[in-house]
């Protein structure tokens, strides 16, 4: 249900930026927001996270 509501959400706020900045410049801005996050994601240690949520399971099991 969350990926759909994240559909409707990101065509909404994509017709708003586009309403707002005109079509070419939405897509540009929409696409800053894409290289930051996954510039903000890329340190993110994704076995280090998996190993304590197993711990975390483990201990409240």
């Amino acid at each position: 249900m969350s990926a759909k509501l994240a559909a409707v959400f990101g065509i909404f706020g994509l017709g708003l930026l586009q309403w707002a900045f005109g079509l070419a410049d939405a897509i540009l801005f929409c696409l800053v927001l894409f290289v930051i996050a996954i510039v903000t994601v890329m340190p993110v240690n994704e076995e280090r996270g998996e190993e304590v949520a197993e711990r975390w399971v483990d201990r409240n099991a």
